[in-house]
């Protein structure tokens, strides 16, 4: 059974990682994802200690979606959860489709009962400048775990625009746009967490960094491999 860290991890990473389609007008200029392109995602615990591996293979592509299959290991490389979930192009950017947010192993957990979801999609225009505002987003589920109901509401708001960056890292240089946000978790409890992302064009989320409502770092993450 995933713990409640992992969970997370594929809730969050569905929002951050997911690609574009690759020479389809309207796609997002930061994501151009083609078939066989394969990446990894580090994330760090807050004392910068590996605390999960997320390995993407881009394995379908087509006009307007793109379909890309995720493996989540634990630091000991032991894999936890296999996802598969898919991103659609619209008139300026991409978006996400929370209808294909949901991995197999996270379904399992509901015992194979079918999972109510309802949301507004993530959008990311082409073209992002300092300053800029960008649409609110928003998930709900609900579901039954055995005897328990599984009800998880998450809402990304005050999106925008903060500044631009150069990150060297193991990979390459990026220069990068950075995109803060809001997150509001409701799961039997309220929770806020403050993000900011490092996105550069042709790659996609380089670095990450999730802090708690009162400003103590969560976790980052890196983009330790690419491959086309």
């Amino acid at each position: 059974m995933l713990t409640n860290f992992y969970i997370w991890v594929l809730l969050w990473t569905y929002f951050s990682f997911g690609p574009d389609t690759p020479n389809a007008p309207g796609c997002s200029k930061y994501y151009p994802m083609e078939e066989g392109i394969n990446f990894e995602i580090t994330v760090y615990d807050q004392n910068n200690n590996p605390n999960a591996l997320l390995a993407y293979n881009v394995v379908l592509t087509n006009e307007n979606t793109a379909v890309f299959m995720t493996e989540l290991q634990n630091p000991e490389g032991e894999l936890i959860a296999i996802s598969e979930y898919g991103m659609s192009c619209n008139g300026d950017g991409v978006e996400i489709d929370f209808n294909a947010m949901m991995s197999a192993e996270l379904i399992k957990q509901c015992d194979g009962k079918p999972m109510k979801m309802r949301g507004k999609n993530i959008h990311l225009p082409n073209n992002l400048e300092i300053g800029q505002k960008l649409p609110d987003a928003q998930m709900e589920t609900s579901s039954s775990v055995k005897n328990d109901s599984l009800n998880l509401s998450i809402k990304m708001i005050n999106r925008k625009v903060e500044g631009m960056d150069t990150l060297i890292t193991s990979v390459g240089t990026f220069k990068c746009v950075i995109v803060s946000y809001e997150t509001e978790f409701k799961s039997g409890g309220n929770k806020i967490h403050y993000s900011k992302e490092w996105l550069a064009e042709g790659v996609g989320l380089v670095k990450s960094e999730e802090y708690d409502a009162d400003g103590k770092l969560i976790s980052r993450s890196m983009l330790t491999d690419f491959h086309k």
